[in-house]
Protein backbone atom coordinates (compact mmCIF):
# COMPACT_ATOMS: atom_id res chain seq x y z
CA UNK A 1 0.00 0.00 0.00
CA UNK A 2 1.33 3.53 -1.10
CA UNK A 3 1.80 5.64 1.90
CA UNK A 4 -0.55 8.81 2.28
CA UNK A 5 2.14 11.25 1.87
CA UNK A 6 3.64 11.17 -1.64
CA UNK A 7 7.06 12.30 -0.34
CA UNK A 8 7.79 9.62 2.01
CA UNK A 9 6.02 6.91 -0.64
CA UNK A 10 8.30 8.04 -2.90
CA UNK A 11 11.48 6.96 -0.95
CA UNK A 12 9.66 4.15 0.12
CA UNK A 13 8.90 2.85 -3.97
CA UNK A 14 12.64 3.16 -4.49
CA UNK A 15 14.07 1.77 -1.62
CA UNK A 16 11.81 -1.51 -2.66
CA UNK A 17 13.49 -1.38 -6.35
CA UNK A 18 16.95 -1.72 -3.91
CA UNK A 19 15.43 -4.36 -2.22
CA UNK A 20 14.44 -6.16 -5.63
CA UNK A 21 17.76 -5.63 -7.36
CA UNK A 22 19.72 -7.31 -4.31
CA UNK A 23 17.09 -10.05 -4.54
CA UNK A 24 17.91 -10.26 -8.35
CA UNK A 25 21.95 -10.48 -7.79
CA UNK A 26 24.23 -12.43 -6.50
CA UNK A 27 26.73 -11.69 -3.80
CA UNK A 28 29.97 -11.55 -5.68
CA UNK A 29 28.11 -9.16 -8.60
CA UNK A 30 27.06 -7.20 -5.31
CA UNK A 31 30.62 -6.98 -3.72
CA UNK A 32 32.90 -6.40 -7.64
CA UNK A 33 34.80 -3.63 -7.21
CA UNK A 34 34.70 -2.06 -11.17
CA UNK A 35 37.82 -0.57 -11.92
CA UNK A 36 36.82 2.19 -13.52
CA UNK A 37 34.74 3.15 -10.63
CA UNK A 38 37.22 2.07 -8.03
CA UNK A 39 33.93 1.19 -5.82
CA UNK A 40 31.25 -1.43 -6.62
CA UNK A 41 27.22 -1.78 -6.39
CA UNK A 42 27.86 -2.16 -2.47
CA UNK A 43 29.67 1.37 -2.25
CA UNK A 44 26.88 3.52 -4.22
CA UNK A 45 23.70 1.42 -2.13
CA UNK A 46 26.17 1.75 1.14
CA UNK A 47 26.40 5.68 0.59
CA UNK A 48 22.31 5.88 -0.08
CA UNK A 49 21.69 3.95 3.05
CA UNK A 50 24.09 6.11 5.05
CA UNK A 51 22.35 9.27 3.94
CA UNK A 52 18.76 7.73 4.70
CA UNK A 53 20.23 6.76 8.07
CA UNK A 54 21.81 10.40 8.76
CA UNK A 55 18.10 11.59 7.82
CA UNK A 56 15.92 9.62 9.81
CA UNK A 57 18.75 10.44 12.97
CA UNK A 58 18.38 13.95 12.92
CA UNK A 59 14.99 14.76 10.83
CA UNK A 60 13.49 15.57 14.61
CA UNK A 61 16.14 17.86 15.76
CA UNK A 62 17.15 21.40 14.33
CA UNK A 63 19.73 19.86 11.38
CA UNK A 64 20.05 17.26 9.53
CA UNK A 65 24.29 16.62 9.35
CA UNK A 66 24.23 14.27 6.03
CA UNK A 67 28.70 14.68 6.75
CA UNK A 68 27.97 12.69 10.03
CA UNK A 69 27.59 9.09 8.55
CA UNK A 70 27.68 5.19 9.68
CA UNK A 71 30.10 4.20 6.76
CA UNK A 72 29.12 0.43 8.24
CA UNK A 73 31.20 -2.02 6.30
CA UNK A 74 29.05 -4.58 6.39
CA UNK A 75 26.47 -2.98 3.90
CA UNK A 76 29.14 -3.17 1.71
CA UNK A 77 30.00 -7.18 2.29
CA UNK A 78 26.70 -8.99 2.91
CA UNK A 79 23.80 -8.35 0.38
CA UNK A 80 21.50 -10.02 3.30
CA UNK A 81 22.52 -7.26 5.81
CA UNK A 82 21.71 -4.74 3.07
CA UNK A 83 18.62 -5.90 2.19
CA UNK A 84 17.38 -5.74 5.94
CA UNK A 85 19.01 -2.14 6.37
CA UNK A 86 16.57 -0.79 3.74
CA UNK A 87 13.73 -2.82 5.46
CA UNK A 88 14.60 -1.09 8.30
CA UNK A 89 14.80 2.69 6.83
CA UNK A 90 11.39 1.46 5.15
CA UNK A 91 9.87 1.00 8.28
CA UNK A 92 11.11 4.26 9.72
CA UNK A 93 9.92 5.88 7.05
CA UNK A 94 6.84 4.80 7.45
CA UNK A 95 6.28 6.04 10.93
CA UNK A 96 6.85 9.83 9.66
CA UNK A 97 4.03 11.73 10.04
CA UNK A 98 2.06 14.92 8.03
CA UNK A 99 3.04 16.94 11.13
CA UNK A 100 6.95 16.05 10.23
CA UNK A 101 7.08 16.36 6.87
CA UNK A 102 5.81 20.49 7.55
CA UNK A 103 8.80 20.78 9.52
CA UNK A 104 11.38 23.28 8.58
CA UNK A 105 14.96 22.34 9.45
CA UNK A 106 18.76 23.21 8.65
CA UNK A 107 20.47 20.62 6.87
CA UNK A 108 24.82 20.34 7.11
CA UNK A 109 26.41 19.19 4.41
CA UNK A 110 30.35 19.56 3.50
CA UNK A 111 30.11 20.82 -0.83
CA UNK A 112 34.07 20.79 -0.70
CA UNK A 113 33.95 24.65 -0.64
CA UNK A 114 36.23 27.11 2.02
CA UNK A 115 32.87 28.23 2.92
CA UNK A 116 32.73 28.13 7.18
CA UNK A 117 29.32 28.23 7.07
CA UNK A 118 28.16 24.74 6.09
CA UNK A 119 24.48 24.62 7.44
CA UNK A 120 21.21 25.83 5.04
CA UNK A 121 17.52 26.15 5.87
CA UNK A 122 15.59 23.65 4.31
CA UNK A 123 12.39 21.47 5.68
CA UNK A 124 11.82 17.65 6.14
CA UNK A 125 9.66 17.22 2.78
CA UNK A 126 12.57 19.29 0.64
CA UNK A 127 15.16 16.53 2.22
CA UNK A 128 13.05 13.84 1.43
CA UNK A 129 12.95 15.17 -2.23
CA UNK A 130 16.51 15.61 -2.00
CA UNK A 131 16.49 11.40 -0.75
CA UNK A 132 14.93 10.20 -3.96
CA UNK A 133 17.26 12.57 -6.12
CA UNK A 134 20.36 11.37 -4.52
CA UNK A 135 19.38 7.38 -4.51
CA UNK A 136 17.97 7.90 -7.82
CA UNK A 137 21.29 9.19 -9.05
CA UNK A 138 23.44 6.59 -7.18
CA UNK A 139 20.89 3.91 -8.38
CA UNK A 140 22.09 5.06 -12.13
CA UNK A 141 25.40 4.41 -11.80
CA UNK A 142 24.34 1.18 -9.92
CA UNK A 143 22.59 0.07 -13.35
CA UNK A 144 25.66 1.25 -15.16
CA UNK A 145 27.80 -0.90 -13.20
CA UNK A 146 25.16 -3.89 -13.62
CA UNK A 147 25.68 -3.50 -17.90
CA UNK A 148 28.98 -2.96 -17.64
CA UNK A 149 28.95 -7.07 -15.92
CA UNK A 150 26.05 -8.47 -18.29
CA UNK A 151 23.95 -8.26 -15.91
CA UNK A 152 20.30 -7.84 -16.08
CA UNK A 153 19.02 -4.15 -14.86
CA UNK A 154 15.47 -3.56 -13.65
CA UNK A 155 13.18 -1.90 -15.73
CA UNK A 156 12.73 2.02 -14.64
CA UNK A 157 15.55 0.60 -12.37
CA UNK A 158 17.94 4.19 -11.81
CA UNK A 159 15.73 6.21 -14.33
CA UNK A 160 13.73 9.64 -12.74
CA UNK A 161 9.87 9.26 -12.77
CA UNK A 162 9.79 11.94 -15.37
CA UNK A 163 11.87 10.14 -17.79
CA UNK A 164 10.54 6.94 -17.55
CA UNK A 165 6.81 8.92 -17.97
CA UNK A 166 8.56 10.40 -20.92
CA UNK A 167 9.54 7.49 -22.14
CA UNK A 168 6.06 6.05 -22.35
CA UNK A 169 4.18 9.14 -23.91
CA UNK A 170 7.09 9.21 -26.74
CA UNK A 171 6.45 5.77 -27.21
CA UNK A 172 2.47 6.18 -27.24
CA UNK A 173 3.40 9.19 -29.65
CA UNK A 174 5.32 7.28 -31.93
CA UNK A 175 3.06 4.07 -31.76
CA UNK A 176 -0.06 6.47 -33.15
CA UNK A 177 2.03 8.18 -35.77
CA UNK A 178 2.86 4.84 -37.04
CA UNK A 179 -0.66 3.97 -37.60
CA UNK A 180 -1.89 7.61 -38.55
CA UNK A 181 0.67 6.89 -41.34
CA UNK A 182 -1.00 6.15 -44.69
CA UNK A 183 -0.21 2.52 -46.51
CA UNK A 184 2.30 2.20 -48.91
CA UNK A 185 1.99 0.76 -52.15
CA UNK A 186 3.83 -2.18 -53.19
CA UNK A 187 4.29 -3.26 -56.11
Amino acid sequence: MRHPIPAIGDNIHFLEQGIELLQSIDGATYTRKDPAFGSGISAHLRHCIDHYESFLGDYRGDCIDYDHRNRDPRIEEDITFASARLSSIIDRLGQIGAQDVARTIDTKMDCGTPDPELVAPSSVKRELQFLVSHTLHHYALIALQLRQQNQQVLPGFGMAPSTVRFQAENSARKATRAQDAPASCAQ
